[in-house]
Order: C-alpha cells, then structure tokens, then sequence
C-alpha cells in the first residue's frame, strides 16, 4: 500500500462518514460542546478523550438512530470510564485497569468490532 491509496482510502471513508452524518465541521463542534458539558474541573487527560469518545457516538447516533453501534461503543467507552474513575478513587490513576479473565466478564465483548469508526 502507497501513500497515494492510503489518502485515497481515507477520502473515501471520510465522504461516506460526512454523507452519514453531516458535514464533519458541524458534526466536531457538536461533539466538542458535548464532551466539554460532561466534562468535570478533576478529569485527567485520559477521561476527557474517554468523553470525547461516548460524545462521538452519541452525536452519530443523532444521524442515524437505528445503528446499534453508537449505544454500543458509547456503553464500552462508559465502562472504561467507570474504570478510569475506580483507579483515580484509588490512587491509581496512572495504572492499567485489570484485564477480564475472560471476554465473557464484559457485556461488549464477543461482538465484532464496527467498521464505521
């Protein structure tokens, strides 16, 4: 793969996005805004793109309602969330969360991953 295919690649993937879910510009601002709004003064840098993230899905969702990705991906990014802030309460702000023993022990797991991003 050449430098070419892949801007090539991503052109096309961002137009498809952008005629999914409006125009990009629009659609960063509106997850900017939302993200600042769930945002508290005490997040670490980690928890405030963890926000940024369920703030992406949910301003999806808004374009295309019947995808049950967004809800999805924004209940895993929640749970990471609810990790970072067990850690923080804990002192452990900067340790890596304890892994499930199993894919069975998160509700997410075993689903395969979307592919809209």
């Amino acid at each position: 793969m050449t430098r070419r295919t892949v801007c090539l690649d991503a052109h096309e993937i961002l137009m498809a996005r952008e005629a999914a879910y409006g125009p990009m510009a629009t659609s960063w601002e509106e997850v900017a805004e939302l993200a600042a709004r769930l945002a508290t003064p005490d997040d670490t840098p980690g928890q405030r793109a963890v926000l940024v993230l369920v703030a992406t899905k949910l301003v999806r969702r808004k374009h295309s309602p019947a995808n049950p990705d967004h809800l999805r991906d924004a209940c895993g990014y929640l749970g990471i969330l609810a990790e970072q802030e067990a850690q923080r309460n804990e002192g452990e702000v900067d340790g890596p969360a304890a892994a499930p023993a199993a894919a069975n022990d998160v509700p997410w797991a075993g689903r395969p991953a979307a592919r809209e991003g």
